[in-house]
């Protein structure tokens, strides 16, 4: 009954706040299409198109932000959204073009390339949603909020399984996400859990709600166990990488972070590294113990069975693109192409550059890195344009750029193309970045390096004879 009545809630909230808080039915769309909660509340969720809804207030909320001139169009040129709808493009012509018109796959193109534009088109309803600089606050807040939310309602789901005995969900000693969901594969969904992960670290020293801060802190400990209940050794690896960028970032976090003294932040530090280490030791031999088995399983096979299909999947995928290099052999054409060639039968590319690339072409790689090189360079570009100045967007800063390096990590081993977690947080990072650009952060970096205020000094200029 609660389930449905936040549901409901939402829709009737997106549907009265188009007119004025615009933000709202964006981020409510981006909390079902990261959550995918109807997967989650299988027997509960109401016979009701939700997301249809949901997209509906968003792109009506737009429109009347645009005709009220409360929209930024400049946001539009930014080199992220550019490249996407650039992709966008090319992949429809990869799809068009492709030399494997006749073809099988689990999931056919135009399912994907269907899910790619409902993701591209309300990237940039939401993107121009939130260009408005008198909102960006609350849009910030709540967007941020989203996130959170859904992993630690996907953390509490993940230990409910476990304490629950509910064996059902559990393969080969790994629990699976919700079954027939976008997350029903435990790579996809612990990559859900690690890119969140640095939202609700920052979160800790960002937000002055000791309830929050503490509670935030101790849901920690219960995603790495999830983690480890999901199974997933490249998820580890991005954990690991991120969680180690986090630390760096904070090192030189003093001067955005007033509030907060230096043994703080080095006990915190000291308390993450060491929970993380005793976490990895004490629950990491059963991903050791899969490594063993896959070894041995090896070893009493054929000699030229390939130890980790990966390494076949990446070649088959190099010898794809060496023979349709412009626009690859088009959208889930990969295990078409490879056995067409040659290159073995590996299912899918196990790489979202190389997938990205096989599949559509050098082209659309390239703009793929684009995106990510752009990204990560826009970190920088916020601190020399002084972000420390406004502590919300130093946060998101801060946050998106770690969850984007647990994405390209986690992406190295697994095909993350189509990905709403992905698109969540380029999101963000496209909203921060204009946010940064337009608004005037002109307080100093160093406070202690501004002269101090002489009270005489304003006397001084007025005429004495008024004294």
């Amino acid at each position: 009954m609660l389930k449905l009545l936040a549901i409901y809630s939402i829709l009737i909230g997106s549907a009265v706040s188009i007119f004025r808080y615009s933000w709202f039915p964006a981020a409510a769309y981006s909390l079902n299409a990261v959550m995918q909660p109807k997967y989650i509340w299988r027997f509960e969720w109401p016979d009701l198109p939700i997301s249809k809804l949901l997209a509906i207030c968003s792109i009506l909320a737009w429109g009347i932000a645009f005709a009220q001139k409360r929209m930024d169009l400049n946001v539009y040129k930014s080199k992220q959204v550019i490249a996407l709808v650039l992709i966008w493009g090319l992949m429809h012509l990869s799809d068009t073009l492709s030399p494997y018109q006749n073809y099988s796959a689990g999931t056919s193109s135009h399912i994907v390339l269907g899910t790619l534009n409902t993701i591209v088109i309300m990237f940039i309803v939401q993107i121009g949603i939130l260009s408005d600089k008198d909102q960006y606050r609350n849009a910030a807040k709540v967007m941020a909020g989203v996130y959170i939310f859904l992993a630690l309602y996907y953390v509490y789901w993940a230990n409910d399984q476990y304490l629950s005995y509910n064996w059902a969900q559990f393969f080969q000693g790994r629990l699976m996400g919700p079954y027939q969901g976008p997350y029903d594969d435990a790579n996809s969904a612990s990559t859900l859990l690690v890119m969140a992960m640095p939202f609700m670290l920052f979160a800790y020293f960002y937000v002055d709600n000791k309830i929050f801060k503490y509670g935030i802190l101790a849901a920690v400990p219960l995603l790495w166990h999830a983690l480890f209940l999901f199974g997933s050794r490249g998820a580890f690896l991005g954990l690991g990488v991120s969680t180690i960028v986090a630390v760096f970032m904070l090192q030189g976090s003093m001067k955005s972070l007033p509030k907060i003294k230096p043994w703080q932040i080095r006990m915190f530090k000291f308390i993450l590294i060491f929970g993380l280490a005793v976490a990895v030791i004490d629950q990491g031999g059963a991903m050791l113990n899969r490594s063993a088995t896959t070894v041995s399983a090896a070893q009493q096979e054929e000699r030229d069975e390939p130890l980790n299909p990966r390494l076949v999947s990446w070649q088959a995928a190099l010898g794809i693109i060496a023979e349709y290099p412009a626009l690859g052999a088009g959208p889930q054409r990969f295990q078409w192409a490879a056995r067409d060639l040659n290159l073995g039968t590996p299912h899918v590319a196990h790489n979202t550059l190389l997938n990205f690339t096989a599949n559509t072409g050098v082209f659309v790689g390239g703009l793929f890195l684009f995106i990510l090189w752009t990204s990560f360079k826009s970190y920088f570009q916020c601190n020399n344009n002084n972000v420390a100045a406004d502590p919300l967007l130093d946060y998101l800063n801060k946050a998106c750029t770690c969850s984007l390096v647990a994405y390209c990590v986690c992406g190295t081993f697994l095909d993350l193309i189509i990905y709403e977690p992905f698109f969540f947080v380029l999101l963000l990072i496209v909203f921060k970045n204009h946010m940064v650009n337009n608004l005037n952060l002109t307080t100093s970096k160093e406070p202690e390096a501004q002269p101090k205020a002489n009270p005489k000094l304003f006397r001084n200029q007025i005429d004495s004879r008024l004294f």
